[in-house]
């Protein structure tokens, strides 16, 4: 029950109230008494209603603070992984993947436990946004495994791979981004270019510029 619904109905006890004064009847105290009493429960009722219903949306605002403060740690994870990649593709066959990917998965548990409790009051640009950011990101922390194990040696595979990390780092930065935004755009339009989301970071990556094999 929302707060409109209960507003209206203490709205119409009161109007209840005042006809049954107004009117002229030998039985109006009798009457009037019966009333105030049934009234007296109902309003009880009505305002554990409203104290129930502020509470609940005080909560919710606080799992969304919750799961807005993990996104923000996914945003950061995001950015690395950006440069991280741009640095890699720049820089290959002299660097080292095992010293700059990121160390560790990003944290889901805010979503996992409150997701469901508020998306239905969110925007749904706001909403779709952080389902993608947290799938990409995922997929992400599943792919990452590939260059940190050294499973992938040949220099044509690698260097896709570590392209096609940046894009799905891209996808998860962008829409992290939208999803924190006090204005989401539409969700299909969030830029995920991963060469000028680079280049915005100040880590402009050089070898996409004529090596560019991916377009998400």
């Amino acid at each position: 029950m929302d707060d409109v619904t209960l507003l209206a109905i203490l709205h119409s006890l009161h109007k209840i109230t005042d006809s049954i004064n107004s009117a002229p009847s030998i039985n109006s105290t009798a009457i009037i008494s019966s009333i105030s009493g049934l009234s007296g429960v109902i309003l009880g009722f009505s305002f554990q209603l409203l104290r129930d219903f502020f509470s609940n949306r005080t909560k919710k605002k606080k799992k969304i603070k919750l799961v807005e403060f993990e996104i923000n740690r996914l945003l950061e994870n995001a950015q690395l992984a950006v440069e991280t990649s741009s640095y890699l593709l720049d820089n290959f066959p002299s660097s080292d993947p095992s010293e700059y990917l990121i160390p560790h998965t990003t944290l889901t548990k805010c979503f996992d436990a409150y997701f469901l409790d508020i998306a239905l009051d969110m925007d749904e640009n706001k909403r779709e946004s952080m389902i993608i950011s947290y799938e990409k990101m995922k997929t992400y922390d599943e792919d990452v495994t590939s260059i940190e194990d050294g499973s992938i040696t040949e220099t044509k595979a690698l260097m896709y791979r570590y392209e096609y990390l940046m894009c799905i780092a891209t996808v998860a930065y962008r829409h992290a981004q939208n999803a924190l935004s006090k204005k989401p755009i539409a969700w299909g339009d969030v830029d995920i270019d991963h060469e000028s989301l680079a280049e915005e970071l100040s880590k402009k990556c050089s070898y996409l510029i004529h090596n560019r094999k991916l377009k998400f």
